[in-house]
């Protein structure tokens, strides 16, 4: 099975149901199945383990996954900043990485502007905003 999901695995894609791909059609039922199975507390231990095994086996919850993205970006970013001695800008940068991360880091400002943001990743918007006015360029 764990070569079967190697796609999915591979390249973090999920599986799709309306695939061109019969295989996939299939993976995607089994998949959905067995979650179902799981969830209501159908399979055996050793089952659970086995399915356990598998690299991107367990579903993350829409908090879990969008604390990660934001972990991602966030790490991303003090990388960029790290790297280039400023913040990545969306309007002016010169490659998709910088706009990608400059869209992101505007979106957050303007969330920690309006209250919008928790208060653990406002204090981390503020340290990398304060990481990135005191980091010199980098020499060339």
């Amino acid at each position: 099975m764990e070569t079967l999901l190697a796609p999915e695995t591979r390249t973090g894609a999920p599986l799709l149901r309306a695939s061109r791909w019969a295989l996939e059609v299939f993976l995607y039922h089994w998949v959905r199945a067995q979650r179902c199975r799981s969830a209501a507390g159908q399979l055996t231990a050793r089952q659970e383990r086995r399915l356990e095994a598998i690299p991107r086996w367990t579903v993350l919850g829409r908090d879990q996954l969008h604390t990660r993205h934001w972990d991602e970006r966030f790490a991303a970013s003090r990388t960029f900043v790290a790297e280039y001695g400023h913040l990545p800008r969306y309007k002016r940068g010169t490659t998709d990485r910088e706009r990608t991360l400059g869209t992101w880091l505007s979106r957050q400002r303007a969330r920690h502007r309006r209250g919008l943001l928790p208060a653990g990743r406002a204090a981390a918007l503020d340290g990398l905003l304060a990481d990135a006015a005191t980091t010199p360029p980098p020499s060339r």
